[in-house]
């Protein structure tokens, strides 16, 4: 007798009501779910042929490089002797330009080592720091050149000792 299972059959009143509120209510939430599947991609499909096809953004353009190459300069200070080391790269705004940069090579690298013994280290770090320093070596550089030869001064190398 321990062997046999009982079978347990539900009373029709209130266990049947439940059953087809349950059934009902995942009736609906298909529906609407189906329809808000259907409903979203005749939206999109309508969106895509009304829209205008993007021009894809793809990676900035840079212009011609002039490699100034590594400058060594001391920064200055009063106690403790550090020095910085750049590796600089000038973007001329188009070949005519970038002709003339190459022309000005050694003044420009006289004008970047000027501005970097003048700056102390507390001056010199910080990513905010390395922008303001690429500004200013651009104006100083644009002096030299024209405002219109230089569009942005980039450091491939920058240490501090």
């Amino acid at each position: 007798m321990g062997d046999e299972e009982q079978v347990v059959v539900p009373k029709s009143g209130a266990n049947s009501k439940l059953l087809i509120v349950v059934l009902a209510t995942n009736v609906l939430m298909a529906g609407g779910f189906g329809y808000l599947v259907i409903s979203g991609r005749s939206s999109h499909a309508a969106d895509k042929v009304a829209a205008k096809p993007k021009a894809e953004k793809g990676p900035p353009t840079v212009g011609p490089l002039v490699e100034i190459g590594s400058l060594v300069a001391n920064l200055r200070g009063p106690e403790v002797s550090h020095y910085v080391k750049v590796a600089l790269h000038v973007e001329a705004t188009n070949e005519e330009t970038k002709k003339r940069v190459e022309a000005a090579l050694v003044p420009i690298r006289n004008e970047a080592l000027t501005y970097l013994s003048g700056i102390t280290l507390s001056e010199s770090m910080g990513e905010g720091r390395m922008h303001a320093m690429a500004e200013e070596l651009k104006k100083r550089v644009a002096e030299i050149v024209g405002k219109d030869a230089v569009h942005r001064v980039y450091f491939s190398e920058f240490v501090i000792q």
